[in-house]
């Protein structure tokens, strides 16, 4: 613990979080996903500001509809891939899936354009963030395949703990 930190203990969590993590594949899934979420979570909060102090307020609902968006996903995230639910079959994965994919896709259709007209009005000023959106958006879709088919393996082919591939890979770390 580090006491002139702001969080004391964060570190510790998070570390403790990405062990379990590596030894579960259904919490390597759920840390692997919520990744780029936070990512289009963070700069979509960034480019709300940056909108709101330059008076772009015609921009700032486009930028509210894909943090929302990216809540909803973080929930479907956290409800989809909860280890209790996929072990009883009550986790439909294919539907979570389906649903992830939507969510991002909607998340890059709003981005796109808002980022061009963004540039038209303020140059780079905000239009990197979305950027970085789109990209977080589009690593969310490839790993969302990979790592949801690695979250829950057929009953008699478990992983075993020392063997959980990373997401989008095949191979054991």
């Amino acid at each position: 613990m580090n006491p002139s930190s702001p969080h004391p203990g964060k570190g510790v969590r998070k570390a403790t979080a990405a062990s379990q993590a590596a030894r579960d594949p259904v919490a390597k899934a759920r840390h692997d996903l919520r990744n780029p979420i936070a990512h289009i979570l963070g700069f979509s909060e960034m480019a709300m500001e940056k909108a709101q102090e330059l008076g772009f307020n015609h921009l700032k609902s486009r930028l509210e509809v894909i943090n929302r968006t990216a809540n909803q996903m973080l929930e479907l995230v956290n409800q989809g891939l909860d280890a209790a639910k996929i072990e009883s079959g009550l986790s439909d994965l294919p539907a979570l899936q389906q649903q992830l994919r939507r969510h991002s896709s909607k998340i890059i259709t709003v981005a796109e354009p808002l980022t061009r007209k963004s540039r038209k009005l303020a140059g780079d000023l905000f239009a990197s963030d979305l950027e970085r959106i789109i990209s977080s958006a589009r690593h969310f879709l490839e790993l969302a395949g990979s790592c949801l088919a690695f979250a829950a393996p057929p009953p008699r082919e478990r992983v075993p703990p020392g063997d959980v591939p990373a997401c989008g890979s095949s191979k054991p770390l």
